[in-house]
């Protein structure tokens, strides 16, 4: 079985040991437990229009399952608040060449983790927060927060791109966030992924229905990547709805055929 995955930091365990399994490695052990091989390509941190020129040069058709969380990097706290009133700029997509493998997923697993800010400065921007929470709110009502409609119109043109692969490919909505405006675009991207995915007739896993932003299932200290637990919730999801989806079909197969049968039965 042929995977590709599409995703952000979460797709090799971002702030994991070596020795702790990623959503993905969960996914993969369940499927192995049924009896499959699977074979992963991933890729990380890329743009969506970089998704796209990507997805061009390769042959959709070898892949039985597409896994696709897209667009966290989008959909986060800027350094400068203000960017989320403008258009991203907009560069010439480039091809991320193969792919990822384990090996490689590993080794980027291994790096050390970003410093945070956990300075009383840093505490005290919370109250700041909340202020520029009920900006978004009101910005976005009038239709000014730019970045969310940069992100839905990349968004459709991704799944348009796709939509001739719709039955195998699985979204994931972005995991929820701990902080007030990386938290509320999130559930900002979470509506698209949504309402995108269901209007190109894709299935979609909602994160935000099984991963609640507390400190239980996040890396300590860390309010965006989840730890261990999260990622075994993460993973146990999605092998569920893959299942789901698979005996869905399967019923499908049945009753087309037992309404065949029917027919001829009839001539």
């Amino acid at each position: 079985m042929n995977i590709l995955v599409i995703g952000g930091c979460q797709v090799y365990g971002y702030g994991l040991s070596l020795k702790q399994r990623s959503f993905m490695d969960y996914f993969a052990a369940q499927l192995e437990e049924r009896g499959y091989r699977p074979q992963v390509t991933s890729y990380v941190f890329l743009p969506l229009a970089d998704i796209r020129e990507t997805l061009t040069h390769l042959d959709l058709s070898q892949f039985d399952l597409l896994i696709i969380q897209p667009a966290h990097y989008y959909l986060q706290h800027p350094p400068t608040f203000w960017k989320l009133f403008k258009t991203p700029a907009r560069k010439a997509p480039t091809y991320a060449g193969p792919g990822l493998k384990t090996p490689e997923l590993e080794a980027l697993r291994s790096q050390p983790l970003l410093p945070l800010d956990n300075t009383p400065a840093g505490l005290g921007k919370q109250t700041k927060n909340v202020l520029k929470r009920l900006l978004l709110t009101v910005g976005n009502q009038a239709g000014l927060v730019k970045q969310l409609f940069f992100v839905q119109h990349e968004l459709a043109a991704l799944l348009e791109q796709l939509q001739g692969h719709c039955q195998k490919i699985f979204l994931l909505t972005p995991t929820p966030h701990r902080e007030l405006v990386s938290q509320w675009l999130r559930k900002q991207g979470r509506t698209l992924v949504i309402n995108e995915g269901n209007r190109w007739g894709m299935t979609v896993l909602d994160t935000h229905e099984f991963i609640r932003p507390q400190e239980e299932v996040y890396i300590p200290n860390d309010p965006s990547h989840l730890n261990a637990i999260g990622h075994e919730l993460l993973g146990q999801a999605l092998f569920a709805c893959y299942e789901a989806k698979r005996n869905r079909l399967a019923d499908i197969e049945q009753s087309v055929e037992l309404q065949s049968k029917s027919t001829m039965e009839i001539v």
